[in-house]
C-alpha cells in the first residue's frame, strides 16, 4: 500500500492499481503567509481587502505553483510572484530571512506536520496566518485529502475500508473526475473545489485560466461524476487545442 497526496496523483492512475480509502479530509484551503511586521488591526471584510492591507505595494510572494500565481495575479496584479523550493521549514526559514515578502502554503500541509497546532515547532508566532476563501482561491483538486492506493484485488483494500471516509469521498471525487475530464495534456492553470450544501448536494467551483483569462464556472447536483461533467460542458469551450507535447494541467 502507498499513501499519497491526493493532489499530486495524475489524473489517470497506473493499471492495476486502485485508490483503497480515502481518509477524513483536512482544510483543503491554501494559506497565505506572511512576517509579522507589525500588521494592521483592522478586520476586513473580503479577501481582496484583507490581501491589499496585508501586503504593501509590489510585494514579493513565493510559490511555484501556476494555479496559485495565477490567482494572485487576478487580486494583485502588482506583486512579484516568484518560484519557491524545499519543504515547508525551509520555505518558512527563506520568509524569515525576508527573501519573500509572503508565501503560499497548503493549510493541510501545515497541519499534517503539526506546525499549525504547535507554533513552537518552528516558531510560527513569526508570521501571520491567513486562510484564504477557497471560494475565491480556488484549491487544487483534492487538496487536503490523502488517497490510500494498493493493487487491485488485494486483500489491503479489506483491512483500509474503515478508514474511508464517506462524507469526503463525495467532494474529492467530484473534484478529480472534473480534473480527469480536463486534463487532456495541456498545461494551464486550474483548481476545482467541492462541498456539500444544504440537502446534501454537492457544488463544485473550478477556475481555470486561458489566454491570461481567469475563467470561473459553478454548478450543483446530487451525483460527483454527473456534477463533473456538467462543469466540463461549461468549461471545455475556454480551453485551447490540445497540444502534443504530453505536459498537463498545473495546479
Amino acid at each position: 500500500m502507498a499513501v499519497h497526496s491526493y493532489k499530486d496523483l495524475p489524473s489517470q492512475g497506473p493499471e492495476g492499481l486502485v485508490v483503497a480509502a480515502i481518509p477524513e479530509r483536512l482544510a483543503p484551503e491554501d494559506c497565505l503567509i506572511m512576517r509579522d511586521d507589525g500588521q494592521p488591526d483592522q478586520s476586513p471584510s473580503g479577501l481582496k481587502l484583507e490581501i491589499d492591507l496585508r501586503l504593501k505595494k509590489n510585494a514579493v510572494v513565493g510559490t511555484s505553483s501556476e494555479r496559485r500565481r495565477a490567482l494572485l495575479r487576478s487580486l494583485r496584479p502588482d506583486l512579484q510572484i516568484v518560484p519557491i523550493r524545499g519543504n515547508v521549514p525551509t520555505r518558512l526559514a527563506k520568509l524569515h530571512e525576508g527573501q519573500y515578502d509572503a508565501i503560499v502554503l497548503a493549510a493541510a500541509g501545515l497541519i499534517r506536520l503539526g506546525h499549525q497546532q504547535k507554533a513552537s515547532a518552528l516558531n510560527l508566532g513569526r508570521f501571520v496566518n491567513l486562510r484564504l476563501d477557497p471560494t475565491i482561491f480556488v484549491p487544487a483538486p483534492a487538496q487536503g485529502a490523502l488517497a490510500l492506493q494498493c493493487r487491485e484485488g488485494d486483500r489491503v483494500i479489506d483491512a483500509v475500508a474503515p478508514l474511508h471516509d464517506v462524507s469526503a469521498s463525495g467532494p474529492v471525487r467530484a473534484e478529480r473526475e472534473l480534473l480527469r475530464l480536463v486534463d487532456g495534456g495541456c498545461s494551464l492553470p486550474f483548481g476545482a473545489w467541492c462541498r456539500r450544501v444544504d440537502g446534501g448536494d454537492l457544488e463544485l467551483m473550478s477556475v481555470l485560466e486561458s489566454d491570461g483569462v481567469l475563467v470561473r464556472k459553478s454548478g450543483r447536483a446530487e451525483n460527483p461524476d454527473e456534477l463533473a461533467a456538467v462543469l466540463w460542458a461549461k468549461l471545455s469551450h475556454t480551453l485551447p487545442e490540445t497540444p502534443t507535447d504530453g505536459t498537463s494541467l498545473e495546479a
